[in-house]
This record gives C-alpha cells, sequence and structure tokens, in this order.
C-alpha cells in the first residue's frame, strides 16, 4: 500500500509539472504576439490610381477637374513641371490649359505613359507660349490648335511631329523660332498668321508633304528651302521680303502669289523653282537679288513692277523657257548674265535709264534677235558695253523709241 500511493504521488507530480509547462507556453505565445509588429494589420497600401489607359503616379491632382463634354470623357490628368494642367480624352485629345508656357512636354508624364493615345493636341486660350523643342519628336500628334493668347514658338518646338498634317498659327503669334517645324515629314498646310514678325531659320526644312504655304510676313533666309513638294504660295501685304534661299529648292512650286508692299527679292529666293512656270512682280519691289530666280527653267512669263531699280548678278540665268521680257523704266542696273543662257530668249525691252550693259549679260542667248531700246540711238551708243556682254548671238536687230 505504501509503495503503490508513493507511486502515485510521483505521477501527480510528473502531471502537474507537464500542466505548469504547458500553461506559461500559451502565455509566452500570446504575449510575444502583442509585441511583434509582424503579427499585426498591416496598413492599406496607397496605391495609384487604375486607369482605362493604365496606371497613374502620383502627379495626378484629385481637385483638378478639366472640362468635360456630352462627346468626350477624361481619362486622365494632371500638371506639367510648367504648372499647367493637363487633360486626356476618350476621344485621343490632350489639352493643355494655365497660364504659362509649354516647356518640355515631349519628356513629360503624359507622353510617356500615353503617347499613342495623344493624335491631337489643343493649347487653351490662357497658354501664352511654346517654349524650345516643346513637342519635339512627339511623332503621334496629327493635329494641333493653338491658342490665342499664345504669342511665341519657339526654336525646334514641333521638329519631328512626323504625324502632324496642318496648322494654322494665330495672329497673335509674333516670332516662330529656327526649325520649329523640321521634319514634319506628313505637313501638307500651313498658315502663318498677320501678327507674325519674326519667322526663323530653316522653320519648314525637310516638309516633303507640304504643298501649300500662306505667309502673312516677311519671309526670311532659307525658311522654305528643299520643301519639294510645295505647289502654292500665298504672300500677304505685310510682306516686305523674301528672304535669302527662302524658296529655293521647292522643286514643285507652279504658283507664287505676291502682294503690293513686298520691296525685296533677295539672293536665290527661288532659285532652282524648276516648275514655276510665271512670276508678277508688285510694283513696289525695288529689288531683285542675285540669282533670284536662277534655274527656273520652266519660267515663260515674266511681269516686273514699275517701281523696280535693280536686277541683280544672274537674276535670271538658265531661264531656257523665258522668250521675251520687258525691263521696267525705273531700272537703272542690271547685274553681269543676269539674262544668260536663256537660249530661247528672242527679244528685250530695255529702259533708257541704263548706263551700263554687264559683263556676259545675254551671253549664249542664242535666240536673241532684237531689243527694244526706250531711249535714242545716241542714248544707246552711250551705255557702257562690258565685254562678252553679247557673246554667242549672231546679230540683234536694234528698235529706238526715236531717232533723236
Amino acid at each position: 500500500m505504501r509503495k503503490f500511493c508513493e507511486v502515485n504521488r510521483k505521477e501527480y507530480l510528473i502531471t502537474g509539472i507537464f500542466m505548469l509547462t504547458v500553461v506559461s507556453c500559451l502565455f509566452f505565445i500570446v504575449g510575444c504576439a502583442k509585441m511583434d509588429p509582424v503579427m499585426e494589420q498591416l496598413p492599406t497600401e496607397s496605391r495609384p490610381q487604375e486607369t482605362a489607359y493604365g496606371t497613374a503616379e502620383n502627379e495626378v491632382l484629385e481637385d483638378v477637374i478639366p472640362l468635360q463634354t456630352d462627346d468626350k470623357a477624361l481619362v486622365d490628368s494632371g500638371t506639367l513641371d510648367s504648372g499647367l494642367v493637363w487633360a486626356l480624352y476618350d476621344n485621343d485629345e490632350c489639352e493643355i490649359s494655365g497660364s504659362g508656357s509649354v516647356e518640355r512636354f515631349y519628356d513629360s508624364y503624359p507622353m510617356r505613359n500615353y503617347e499613342d493615345s495623344i493624335k491631337t493636341l489643343v493649347l487653351a486660350d490662357d497658354v501664352t507660349s511654346v517654349g524650345n523643342n516643346a513637342f519635339q519628336g512627339c511623332a503621334k500628334i496629327e493635329k494641333v490648335y493653338i491658342g490665342s493668347a499664345i504669342t511665341e514658338i519657339g526654336e525646334w518646338a514641333f521638329a519631328g511631329c512626323s504625324c502632324l498634317t496642318t496648322i494654322t498659327i494665330p495672329d497673335t503669334v509674333t516670332s516662330v523660332g529656327s526649325y520649329a517645324f523640321n521634319g514634319c515629314t506628313a505637313m501638307k498646310s500651313i498658315i502663318f498668321g498677320s501678327g507674325l514678325t519674326s519667322i526663323g531659320y530653316g522653320t519648314i526644312h525637310e516638309c516633303p508633304a507640304l504643298i501649300s504655304v500662306t505667309v502673312q510676313s516677311s519671309v526670311p533666309d532659307r525658311a522654305f528651302q528643299d520643301c519639294t513638294s510645295v505647289v502654292s504660295v500665298s504672300l500677304g501685304d505685310q510682306v516686305e521680303t523674301i528672304g535669302d534661299h527662302a524658296f529655293s529648292g521647292c522643286t514643285a512650286l507652279a504658283n507664287v502669289s505676291m502682294s503690293e508692299g513686298l520691296l525685296l527679292i533677295d539672293t536665290s529666293a527661288f532659285d532652282g523653282c524648276i516648275a514655276l512656270r510665271s512670276i508678277s512682280v508688285p510694283d513696289s519691289v525695288t529689288m531683285l537679288g542675285d540669282s533670284a530666280f536662277e534655274k527656273c527653267t520652266l519660267l515663260s512669263d515674266v511681269k516686273l513692277g514699275c517701281g523696280l531699280t535693280s536686277i541683280g548678278r544672274w537674276a535670271f540665268l538658265w531661264c531656257t523657257s523665258l522668250k521675251t521680257i520687258k525691263i521696267p523704266d525705273q531700272t537703272k542696273s542690271i547685274g553681269e548674265k543676269a539674262f544668260a543662257e536663256c537660249s530661247v530668249l528672242e527679244s528685250i525691252a530695255l529702259p533708257k535709264g541704263l548706263t551700263t550693259l554687264a559683263y556676259g549679260i545675254f551671253l549664249n542667248d542664242s535666240a536673241l534677235h532684237t531689243i527694244h531700246y526706250t531711249g535714242t540711238q545716241a542714248e544707246w551708243e552711250r551705255i557702257k558695253k562690258e565685254k562678252c556682254w553679247k557673246d554667242g548671238i549672231d546679230s540683234i536687230a536694234m528698235q529706238y523709241e526715236s531717232n533723236g
């Protein structure tokens, strides 16, 4: 009996120790759970807003509510680095609004994330300028609407916008920078407003699809050089000068409309315009620069205004379709080889105010047979005739206004 009791005491002792151990472990686990942050509920992660076009970043502003209409729905919106507001709609239109200048849009959030969805660009009426390179290389943009408050378009602003087909620059714009539309290979038409006072060098360089150009202010040097598809050019009454090589190499140019108020057609302005058949120079023009119409090989109808005083060297060199031309009475100077190599030129009228027939002026004009001179024979004989002035011509019949 004693032995039995001792065994039972040992069993109770072991059982008690076991139970105490279990309870201690439970208290330990519960305490650790309260202290361990891993066991606590994690806070909800703030995630970017999901849209139909993808994920928007933190720069999306909840308090920006751009204009919405019945025919388009807002997809996404936000701000640019310059503080302007952008809004993308489901009709592939991106509107930029707010007072200030558009800068580096090509590297902005909407272009990085929605490049394929921005086909139409609207610059609202409160935007004041388009900065240098602002939309350079935005190759999917097809249409651009420029607001009425914009006064300046910077250098290379739309260069490389290879899907842009047409653009109208409002009258409020006074300056367009160099190469602003360089490489817009799909552009067919561009209209410059009447407020423009400065167009940079090479503004529309390398635009092979450009058909029509309308300009309301003076055309700078090389502005449209080598635009090989331009067919028609209209120059408004505020155009005073056509710059050096402004339209040279425009090999499809067939129609040029000039207005009174134009003063100067500068060096090589239309050099190599091989499709140009006729030109009417306004009475206000006083000077044709060197090579102004050189190598216009189809040019056959030329009307020079009565205010012209000077014709530069090589002005009509290699105009191989020109048959007849009248030089205005006010013209005092014609440069060397001005009409050289005009192989079908048959007759020309010269004013009595000329003092010199320059070197090679009619060189190799083998068809030239008649010169109409508005002065007398004595006045003609007093004109200085430099060498080679008529080399390559067998004989010329002179017609004088009078025999006095």
